[in-house]
């Protein structure tokens, strides 16, 4: 019985860690659809500058390193040698040229959705099979996620700043979608919980 509750306990910590941190993750991607669509060029040009300078300062450091610290491993030398480069090549040209990242933004959003809707509808469907009726609302959001994810990979749009825009709209409408589902799987997570509980007592 103590095991049981034990266990119980821990399945609901890691549910309530698991859902804060989707929660907080969606609320951080919703401001920035929010920033991308009313502040489309400015944060575009800062979210460059800091991958630009994230990129360089890592890759100098990893050069740095290399040449310093780890010169006689030979192997590693080589792969850490040119990963240093890499990054800090990428990183220059980012800030010298911050508009460079509209053209891959949307694709790498695009590739991120597409995973993560895909993935939706793998928890759907498991939760068809289990008869669980909310199953369809997560596998309406899972779906428009997918399409949003398409659109811009496929990127069908005009102007650097209309691609933006639609970039933060779609992270808004993805970050609330996977609001809406966390809390729907809580719940039900919650009231299997409580069946589980309640057969546990009268054993």
């Amino acid at each position: 019985m103590k095991k049981n509750k034990k266990n119980q306990n821990n399945l609901k910590n890691i549910i309530n860690k698991n859902f804060n941190a989707t929660i907080i993750s969606s609320f951080v991607t919703c401001f920035l659809g929010i920033l991308l669509f009313f502040k489309a060029e400015n944060t575009l040009k800062t979210i460059s500058y800091i991958i630009g300078i994230f990129l360089l300062v890592t890759g100098v450091a990893t050069i740095v390193k290399v040449i310093i610290v780890d010169k006689n491993e030979r192997m590693y030398f080589n792969t850490s040698f040119m990963t240093g480069i890499f990054s800090s090549i990428i990183g220059f040209v980012l800030l010298i040229n911050p508009t460079l990242l509209t053209s891959i933004l949307p694709f790498c959003i695009g590739v991120w959705m597409i995973i993560s809707g895909a993935m939706k509808i793998q928890t759907s469907l498991v939760l068809k099979e289990s008869d669980d009726k909310v199953w369809w609302k997560i596998m309406i959001f899972a779906v428009v996620v997918l399409v949003l994810g398409l659109l811009l990979i496929i990127n069908p749009f005009g102007s650097a700043v209309i691609v933006t825009k639609i970039i933060g709209i779609s992270l808004v409408i993805y970050s609330i979608a996977d609001i809406v589902g966390t809390f729907m799987l809580k719940k039900e997570v919650k009231d299997t919980v409580k069946i589980i509980d309640a057969e546990v007592e009268e054993n």
